[in-house]
């Protein structure tokens, strides 16, 4: 991705933030064209210890564009991150990570949940 503008990047090394679940944390990138991104931590099975390659998964659509915040949790209690996000319109998305379960190790699919109101507007995730 030498090529692309990160808008925001999304890291950290709290296993609360693995999307794999493979104990290291990994990298949620929403890129300048509007397609988030996600980069496995290799750091533990690379010879070099290079944390970040290739992405491994990008969305289908480049609609994560207007996102203001991103927080990668384990909401769901499966071992793997899932995320929260405060889109442009205000509103609170929940998107749980289907990675266990999906055939093609698919994170994030659609938004499972959306807040009542568009009041998240200038909230903090952290």
């Amino acid at each position: 991705m030498t090529d692309r503008v990160l808008d925001q990047v999304f890291v950290s090394r709290r296993h609360d933030r693995d999307v794999n679940g493979d104990g290291a944390g990994d990298l949620v990138v929403v890129a300048g064209d509007g397609y988030l991104y996600y980069y496995p931590n290799n750091i533990n099975v690379d010879p070099q210890r290079t944390p970040f390659h290739d992405a491994a998964w990008k969305s289908p659509n480049p609609s994560w564009g207007a996102v203001k915040q991103i927080s990668a949790t384990d909401i769901s209690a499966d071992g793997v991150a899932d995320l929260m996000v405060v889109a442009g319109d205000g509103y609170l998305y929940y998107y749980p990570n289907n990675i266990n379960v999906d055939p093609q190790r698919t994170p994030f699919h659609d938004a499972a949940w959306k807040s009542p109101n568009p009041s998240w507007r200038n909230a903090r995730l952290g």
